[in-house]
């Protein structure tokens, strides 16, 4: 049996016609299994797709997200690990139900958590994931929710909605900055006397 490839996911009709080294997924559509890149910028191999895929492993921040800023958050991400700073990236794959468990492992990790998402704050993925931490009982040094806002947003391309949102990689890489930056202390290039 063959697969064909579609904007960089894989659908094979049995796990036999998988790619090599893919695995094959627990889904309801069985016998179909859906793949997916494990890590688009480094194209590591085939993944089944899942509730949510860990992208990116860290033990500073967990930078959580979903759909189109993905990309967004893995450059952020990157522009960390440069700094120094581990950021443990999870794309959420679906989001009802949401799929909480593994972020709040993600969570207990880091203890800092920044959730970046398209949409508005209320009834969001991100107040889900809060309100799950919360259940928990797991106490966060610092979190951030990067969305929309409350209202609506004037029209315009992209990049310009997502820099008026803070969305942007700048805009998120700054925030993320400063949610690690809480809790530590930093040295500045000028010495104290």
């Amino acid at each position: 049996m063959t697969f064909n490839h579609w904007h960089g996911f894989c659908l094979a009709g049995s796990p036999e016609a998988l790619p090599p080294g893919a695995q094959p997924a627990e889904t309801p559509f069985a016998p179909l299994v859906f793949l997916t890149r494990r890590d688009p910028m480094r194209a590591r191999g085939w993944f089944a797709i899942t509730q949510l895929a860990q992208l990116w492993e860290g033990e500073d921040l967990s930078l959580v997200t979903f759909g189109s800023l993905t990309g967004n958050v893995l450059a952020v991400a990157d522009r960390l690990q440069r700094d120094g700073i581990g950021a443990e990236v999870i794309k959420l794959n679906q989001i009802i139900p949401l799929p909480t468990q593994e972020v709040l492992h993600s969570v207990q990790k880091t203890g800092r958590l920044l959730v970046a998402q398209e949409c508005v704050s209320m009834g969001s993925p991100g107040e889900g994931i809060l309100a799950a931490v919360a259940a928990q009982g797991i106490g966060l040094k610092n979190t951030v929710l990067c969305s929309c806002g409350e209202g609506f947003i004037p029209h315009g391309t992209v990049s310009q909605l997502r820099a008026f949102c803070g969305l942007d990689v700048e805009s998120l890489y700054q925030k993320a900055r400063e949610v690690v930056r809480y809790g530590r202390k930093e040295t500045t290039g000028c010495s104290a006397h």
